[in-house]
């Protein structure tokens, strides 16, 4: 099971002890033991409403902590669609191909249109499930 910094250990890291899986960590930069792969993020417009820091981020993942075969990435809110966009380059970048990758959100907010955003950046074929969805199909 795969998560992101971005949206919080804790779901995730409950979820995985229930089911007796591993939880591979996505941290920013520089957190984590080498050896890592990284990819850049960069800030999602509702990021950028509350905060000026526009910079550009890196994330990383140790780069021999996930296998073939189907990981799940375990995320709070899809909203925008950035930060699961990067979560998923980052695991094409250790060698995963995107239709083996499914995703859990606990909750969606179709209003930021982030689904959208997947499909825009090749990615519309991932399975995506939700617990909630506010304001909207």
């Amino acid at each position: 099971m795969v998560t992101c910094e971005a949206g919080g250990f804790v779901n995730p890291s409950a979820l995985a002890s229930q089911v007796d899986v591993p939880l591979v960590l996505i941290r920013e930069a520089d957190k984590l033991r080498p050896p890592t792969i990284s990819v850049i993020k960069s800030p999602s417009h509702i990021s950028l409403s509350v905060s000026n820091d526009s910079k550009q981020k890196r994330i990383e993942m140790g780069r021999d902590v996930v296998s073939k075969g189907e990981p799940g990435v375990v995320d709070d809110v899809l909203s925008t669609g950035e930060t699961l966009c990067v979560v998923i380059r980052l695991l094409q970048e250790a060698g995963l191909s995107a239709e083996d990758i499914s995703v859990m959100v606990v909750a969606e907010f179709p209003l930021h249109r982030g689904r959208e955003l997947l499909c825009q950046r090749g990615f519309g074929g991932i399975n995506i499930q939700c617990l909630l969805v506010f304001g909207g199909a």
